[in-house]
């Protein structure tokens, strides 16, 4: 696919709800995170969609947390079309939203997945994230507070992998 041509990166509008609801039923196999990733759509502060001839083929959200140093972000959800992974819809998303959240003024970006999501772990380290195994290791950056607030924000459960993007 020629990314230049084909391939946009806009705003989330609601028309184009029932889409992304379908995208994420593919892109999660109808599991639990189908069911997260489409309501969390309308609750999270930002979104873009992916779109390859008028047809949404991936999402990312995005929500803010303010710390004690800043307002900080984190990516809720990031998913692509199965038909349409290793195409470049995932870089392209995650790329946007980083230029966005920088242009906000956003100290840092903030991600979880599981240990054995190793495609999506593979594009935030394409990015620069850092990954954290243990919250604990958070010490070094954030107070106890701040750390049990974005955990919370976040929806951490043991075992996760924490992702971390500073953007100042």
């Amino acid at each position: 696919m020629h990314r230049s041509r084909l391939l946009r990166v806009i705003e989330y509008d609601p028309r184009y709800r029932e889409q992304v609801f379908e995208l994420a039923n593919r892109a999660f196999n109808y599991s639990r995170d189908s069911y997260w990733a489409s309501r969390d759509l309308d609750k999270c502060d930002k979104a873009f969609i992916a779109i390859v001839n008028g047809k949404v083929v991936g999402a990312v959200e995005l929500g803010y947390i303010r710390l004690r140093d800043g307002l900080h972000a984190q990516v809720g959800y990031i998913f692509v079309d199965p038909d349409y992974r290793h195409m470049g819809v995932g870089s392209a998303l995650l790329e946007r939203s980083i230029e966005f959240l920088r242009k906000k003024g956003v100290k840092a970006v903030w991600a979880l997945t599981s240990p054995n999501n190793e495609a999506t772990r593979a594009l935030f380290r394409k990015f620069g994230f850092r990954e954290f195994t243990n919250p604990r290791e958070l010490r070094e950056m954030l107070s106890s507070r701040d750390i049990g607030k974005l955990l919370y924000k976040m929806v951490y459960w043991k075992g996760d992998i924490i992702l971390y993007l500073p953007l100042r």
